[in-house]
């Protein structure tokens, strides 16, 4: 969703207003990591994965519904810059970005789930480390939670995706100002 935005208002399709918008309700997880990796693999049970998908996809199009009403800039227009580029160019800058935005992605769960094991290590309270991990790394925030709290509070873990998402869509949203 963020590179989807970032693009969209390079290309001058999109206003910056609308491209916050955008990455406000398009980044969210996704099927593989709701009912795999949290509903069945976490909480051994994909119909817990699926109520997840359900609940995170609704809140994500409800704050987009509700944003359309809360934006602050509505006189600006895009720029629409059409640029042809070919094929090969255009496969070329598509692996490109697809490989920069994985390696961006990858450092920064690398460097926050080191912070989290560290403060886990150090913290004598079990639930202070566990918080600690949700707050920062999704994924092993909802592996420290699993089976110790509700689907909803998972639910909310999964939406906030830790300071780890917000970083990574910091870096691959280079062009807006968030």
């Amino acid at each position: 969703g963020a590179k989807s935005a970032d693009s969209l208002f390079e290309s001058g399709k999109l206003t910056e207003s609308e491209a916050n918008r955008l990455i406000l309700f398009c980044v969210n997880a996704g099927m593989g990591f709701s009912v795999n990796a949290v509903g069945s693999a976490m909480l051994n049970s994909r119909e817990s994965g699926r109520i997840l998908l359900l609940s995170l996809t609704l809140s994500s199009l409800l704050t987009g519904f509700v944003s359309k009403y809360f934006s602050l800039k509505k006189t600006e227009y895009a720029h629409n810059i059409t640029k042809k580029t070919s094929f090969s160019e255009a496969l070329v800058g598509s692996v490109n970005s697809a490989a920069e935005s994985t390696f961006y992605a990858c450092g920064f769960v690398t460097v926050f789930s080191g912070i989290a094991a560290v403060i886990e290590s150090v913290t004598k309270n079990k639930t202070i480390g566990a918080a600690i991990s949700c707050l920062l790394e999704v994924t092993n925030g909802c592996f420290a939670a699993s089976g110790k709290v509700s689907l909803p509070v998972i639910s909310a873990i999964c939406a906030f995706g830790g300071v780890c998402v917000h970083f990574q869509i910091f870096s691959i949203a280079k062009n807006i100002k968030i």
